[in-house]
């Protein structure tokens, strides 16, 4: 009974464990167009560099899971500090546009 129990728990604690990863940034960007139909996904990855344009509340900056990296899009203006490890739930937008520039693929924080 014990030993059914503790293998239960161990199923569950791994599953919470594997539910709070959310998806590597390869995965979103070899399957862009899923994920662009997708209403939410979650990354987490380190704050590579961030962009900040004096003028403009929203900042982007860049995330690196060790899969690959993405640009988020954070609209509050709040710049993680670079060599941070963040989570960030979003919605995928192809070619965007900030500061002049174009972002292949960004995650716009919600």
């Amino acid at each position: 009974m014990k030993a059914r129990q503790g293998l239960c728990l161990a199923l569950c604690l791994s599953a919470l464990l594997f539910a709070g990863c959310g998806t590597s940034i390869k995965k979103v960007q070899d399957n862009k167009n899923r994920y662009l139909a997708d209403s939410s996904i979650t990354l987490k990855g380190q704050v590579t560099r961030g962009i900040r344009v004096p003028t403009l509340k929203p900042v982007v900056f860049e995330i690196d899971d060790g899969t690959g990296k993405m640009f988020v899009m954070n609209m509050n203006g709040e710049m993680p500090e670079k060599g941070r490890t963040k989570k960030v739930t979003g919605t995928l937008k192809e070619n965007y546009q900030f500061a002049r520039q174009t972002f292949p693929l960004v995650l716009v924080e919600q």
